[in-house]
């Protein structure tokens, strides 16, 4: 789930990038010369296409956030399945439900992704239980 996450990660950028070079063209989109003097003289781009590159960068905000549970969790040698699965799920319905512009939804995904990094943190950090605050990092 982990792996499929940062897939679904990795994969967010492309509709921006295609968006960009219909709406501004492959050589802006691209970063070439493109006779375009200013930033202010470019096409103007559809607010959805702002959406998505927000989504993304709020995207590889919590997947920075993640690595390091993972990293922890595997060097305890312990299980993050079925947290994970529910964060994928919740990062996979954020992205469309940002880009849609659904106000409500996109809360709630992103809330139910940090609930599942929180399950991951209260995992990896059992410090109610003692089981593993004793541990060193």
């Amino acid at each position: 789930w982990i792996l499929l996450t940062v897939v679904l990660t990795a994969c967010c950028w492309m509709p921006y990038v295609v968006c960009n070079m219909i709406y501004r063209g492959p050589f802006v989109a691209m970063g070439l010369p493109s006779g375009y003097k200013a930033e202010s003289e470019l096409p103007k781009m559809p607010a959805f296409v702002g959406r998505m590159r927000a989504a993304h960068g709020n995207a590889i905000e919590n997947l920075a956030l993640l690595a390091v549970v993972v990293t922890v969790a595997k060097s305890r040698d312990i299980s993050l399945a079925t947290p994970a699965q529910y964060y994928f799920y919740a990062r996979a319905a954020h992205w469309p439900l940002c880009v849609s512009n659904v106000p409500l939804g996109r809360t709630l995904a992103f809330m139910a992704g940090w609930a599942s990094l929180l399950w991951m943190v209260a995992l990896v950090f059992p410090v109610a239980s003692g089981t593993g605050a004793d541990k060193e990092l």
